[in-house]
């Protein structure tokens, strides 16, 4: 029997190199272990320091030092001398004593002969656990504490998840204070011979026909614990017993493991979950193995079978991928690693995701039912009635989680079948999911994988496949009609159950009227998801399937969702405008004006993205039309389009009031405009105001302005709207100064990139790196990083930011010193703007100009003409930044200020009412200060 040494609130055993707190497994050093255990076998007695160091290092001379050490980390773990508590005394020059009060868990083994009348003690002999206890020490200490309150605590769960691990790890530590019985049903056939079985195990000789009752009497004798193992398949019987013995002995307390509950008075049901697995996202290793019971058991599991404690990375990407697909389940994982000799890790791992048949490999010494996983779940299905066996056959095509509704429609059950899921869930075939925020049920994939095989032989799969995809077609087509202003975002936990319907849906054995109006049904929902590249290929794969009989408001849907996601994955192919046209003249020649508004809006942000700036515009007459047309649209589209539209053309003036009336609209919690359409309408006003209040002159109300957009982007979530902010407000905390909120940006908006598959917007924000990278002293690495990402985004035809970043292309060239280089950008950067109607950039191009030739000849005769070719571009614009950013140039290079007295540094400098911490101002001010000092005849000290 396993020796147990108890002291204050530890547990110690030494041959299993565990110690507990209160039931929590500590982490100890080898050394500390060893040095804890000679202390407390010893305990009382003085130990000398030469006697501890030859029992921790034997054969080895250490310094003194090192037995210091360790003694003040056991001190430390043990809390030793807080709240009054000692449990090692050093004697100076003698050695160590362990002083707590210490008792030997083998003491409540020894057998006494029992008084007459009474039971004799239980055996010692309970089932010892043959390795550590691992992911259940908490789950041991609860059942302590349940027991206390409760006299009956049903362990319920599944089949091979732990039950019996934890019960007989309760009875281990239990036994050591009071009497304990484990009482085994799993090899009793006939329900009559629980009483019996119970007898036996306790002891009592029956002479009485009525078993039960002598049982009674016998347990009235005294405190005792029984252990009811494996009670699912006699539960009548055992729950009968149970109750008679409760009634009649306050003294006994009842653990029953059981694959459903007793359902008799004083029970409490406590659900085994499964063991923790590794989640998504997180990359195993050997140091947070422990962190993951699922992992640490399959890998304790596997070096006892194979020898081999050596793991690469891709063996522990293997093991992440074994501990989800067995969903932690122990007996399961138990039989994995009984298989990795044969298989290999990464074998298995391959193994599995086709087929649960390799786990077959379980203990001679298991119970039958626990040789191989199918033989565990088989124990538990043929326990149920009929009817409960049919429902879980059916509900199998389910591949996650699902609700009622979703089981009455696929069950084919909806009057009896709240009754049997509540059965299933009972029996431990289901699993309700306790973090959903209404009822949902789910099964363990292997349970699912065996289900399936019942459904195939019963002939019903299809008419279940067909139910499945029947249901989401109409599930998802009824709630978008009856809550048209709500995202669908609440069906999150089924999306495994759409896909697997349009999966069927489509297939050769599928229907193509429910394929079509599944996938039209489902469009919305990946977009609101934020799953691009999957809507679009839904709606291909769906698109041809059409015929000319199929409804026109479907079809439209149909290649709405083919094209519109494609602006933010692949690019803005020719095909995609195609689609867009023929689903627009489809709408008008329907008379749906509310479509031809969402398709023109969906085409409007085709022309940004291809830089079609002109074309922006006329498209947002052509809302407006529609708009007008329509008599009850709103005009909200018409507001933002023609503010975007006068923004690009430079028309500052025109474009505030139309975007400050948007903003007004548009409701900052808004939703359906971000899932639905793609885009943020109320993020393109923002981006447009804040940027032209930037140029007009008004920097803090172009900060505060692009900071709420970017919170705003941020809290409503959705990854397309948030990196447009992103894109479009970085730049601002470029113009201030602020680099260090541009690089949060920057990275912000390449993380939120790659997780939701928006390439471009990666490219942009790597450019933005190499813009940092210039301004830090590393123009040539920002002349790569900017070039690289102007080729990239070229090579998915998204123009949209082009001529901004050959302007930070030539900048770079700038500060890296080559004019040349610079001056040929900035030309080809101005011939793009003229031809797309990019003119917001002309003034910041033309400054760029200047300034190349300034590099390239200061006193060159082109220079006065480029920055005479700025200001009136500046002038016309409204845009006070440029003239002030002329104005410093021009001071800077020593030529006369202009003609116009209020273009003058000093006098700009004074207009500006805010931003005065912004480097444009600061380098103004400095500029403005040099040069009065050098008009006084004083020393100004060398240029900025």
């Amino acid at each position: 029997m396993t020796e147990t040494f108890h002291f204050d609130r530890f547990v110690l055993i030494p041959d299993r190199r565990e110690l507990a707190e209160d039931g929590r497994m500590l982490k100890v050093g080898s050394r500390a272990f060893d040095l804890l255990c000679l202390l407390v076998t010893r305990a009382g007695e003085l130990v000398s320091r030469d006697e501890a160091m030859a029992h921790v290092w034997p054969g080895l001379h250490v310094d003194e030092g090192g037995l210091r050490v360790h003694m003040a980390a056991l001190r430390k773990l043990l809390g030793d001398g807080s709240d009054g508590r000692r449990f090692i005394v050093n004697e100076p020059g003698r050695g160590y004593r362990f002083v707590a009060p210490v008792t030997r868990g083998s003491d409540a083994y020894r057998r006494r002969a029992a008084p007459p009348g009474r039971l004799p003690p239980p055996s010692p002999a309970l089932p010892a656990p043959r390795s550590r206890l691992i992911g259940r020490v908490d789950t041991v200490g609860d059942v302590d504490h349940l027991l206390a309150r409760y006299p009956l605590v049903t362990i319920a769960g599944p089949g091979g998840i732990g039950k019996t691990t934890v019960a007989l790890a309760y009875a281990e530590r239990a036994a050591a204070s009071a009497a304990v019985d484990v009482i085994d049903f799993g090899g009793v056939a006939d329900p009559a011979g629980v009483p019996n079985t119970v007898a036996a195990a306790i002891g009592l000789p029956v002479r009485s026909p009525d078993e039960t009752a002598a049982i009674v009497r016998a347990l009235q004798a005294g405190p005792r614990l029984l252990v009811l193992d494996c009670c699912e398949h006699v539960i009548d019987a055992v729950a009968a017993l149970a109750e008679r013995i409760l009634d009649a002995t306050p003294g006994v307390r009842l653990l029953a493991t059981s694959r459903e509950p007793l359902r008799i008075s004083g029970e409490y049901v406590h659900r085994l979950g499964p063991l923790a697995v590794p989640p998504v996202g997180i990359v195993l290793t050997r140091e947070t193995v422990v962190d993951f019971p699922a992992a640490d058991l399959f890998l304790e599991r596997t070096i006892a079978a194979t020898g081999d404690d050596a793991f690469t990375a891709e063996d522990l990407d293997a093991v992440t991928a074994i501990c989800r697909r067995l969903d932690g389940v122990a007996l399961a994982l138990e039989l994995a690693a009984a298989a990795v000799p044969l298989y290999g890790v990464r074998g298995l791992a391959e193994r599995l995701a086709e087929s649960f048949s390799v786990l077959t490999r379980g203990r001679r010494t298991a119970l039958p039912r626990h040789r191989t996983l199918r033989l565990t779940i088989a124990w538990s299905v043929d326990l149920l009635a009929a009817e409960e066996r049919g429902l879980l056959a059916r509900l199998s095509v389910i591949p996650a989680s699902f609700d009622r509704l979703a089981a009455a429609h696929i069950g084919g059950d909806e009057h009896g079948g709240v009754d049997r899921l509540a059965g299933l869930v009972e029996k431990s075939l289901l699993i309700v999911d306790p973090a959903a925020a209404g009822p949902r049920y789910r099964m363990l994939d292997s349970t699912r994988a065996f289900a399936r095989e019942l459904l195939v032989a019963s002939g019903e799969e299809r008419t279940c496949l067909v139910r499945l995809a029947e249901h989401w077609s109409n599930r998802l087509g009824n709630f978008q009609r009856e809550h048209p202003s709500e995202p669908l975002t609440s069906f999150r936990p089924d999306l495994e159950a759409v896909r697997a319907a349009l999966h069927f849906a489509v297939s050769p054995d599928g229907y193509r009227s429910i394929a079509i109006r599944l996938a039209a049904a489902a469009a919305p929902l990946f977009l609101d998801l934020s799953l691009l590249v999957e809507c679009t290929r839904w709606a291909e794969t769906a698109l041809a399937l059409v015929t000319a009989d199929d409804p026109p408001e479907t079809i439209l849907t149909l290649r709405t969702a083919f094209a519109a996601p494609r602006l933010y994955t692949h690019g803005n192919l020719a095909e995609v405008r195609a689609s867009l046209e023929e689903a627009l003249a489809s709408a008008a020649a329907a008379g749906d004006p509310s479509m031809e508004v969402h398709i023109l809006d969906v085409l409007y942000v085709f022309h940004l993205r291809v830089a079609d700036f002109r074309g922006i515009r006329e498209i947002a007459d052509r809302t407006a039309a529609v708009i007008e047309r329509a008599h009850g649209l709103s005009g909200i589209e018409a507001n933002w389009m023609a503010g975007l539209a006068a923004y690009f053309a430079g028309e500052h003036a025109a474009a505030t009031p139309h975007l400050r009336r948007s903003l007004d609209i548009l409701s900052p919690t808004r939703r359906v405009d971000v899932f639905r359409y793609g885009s943020d309408r109320r993020v393109h006003a923002h981006n447009a105001l804040a940027r032209s209040l930037w140029m007009q002159g008004y920097p803090d109300d172009a900060r505060r302005l692009a900071a709420r957009n970017l919170a705003e982007a941020a809290d409503i979530g959705h990854p397309v709207g948030h990196s447009i902010a992103l894109m479009w407000m970085t730049p601002i905390f470029l113009w201030t100064g602020e680099h260090a909120i541009a690089e949060a940006c920057a990275r912000d908006l390449i993380a939120l990139a790659r997780r939701s598959s928006q390439r471009p917007a990666e490219l942009v924000g790597e450019a933005f790196l190499g813009i940092l990278d210039g301004r830090h002293g590393a123009p040539d690495r920002a002349v790569t990083a900017i070039a690289s990402s102007i080729d990239g985004l070229l090579a998915v035809n998204n123009r949209l930011l082009h001529v901004i970043l050959l302007g930070h292309l030539a900048e770079a060239h700038l500060l890296a010193g080559r004019a040349g280089d610079a001056l040929a950008t900035v030309e080809e950067a101005v011939a793009r703007a003229a031809a797309s109607g990019d003119l917001v950039t002309m003034p910041w191009l033309k400054i760029l100009s200047a300034r190349a030739l300034a590099l390239a000849a200061p006193a060159g005769s082109g220079l006065a003409g480029a920055l005479d070719d700025a200001l009136a571009w500046a002038r016309r614009q409204g845009a006070r930044a440029y003239l002030l950013e002329i104005a410093t140039l021009r001071a800077e290079l020593g030529l006369p200020p202009t003609v116009d007295r209020e273009e003058g540094l000093e006098a700009l400098l004074g207009s500006f009412e805010q931003g005065r911490d912004t480097e444009p101002l600061r380098r103004a001010t400095r500029v403005a200060a040099a040069r009065s000092g050098r008009s006084a005849g004083g020393e100004a000290g060398p240029a900025p």
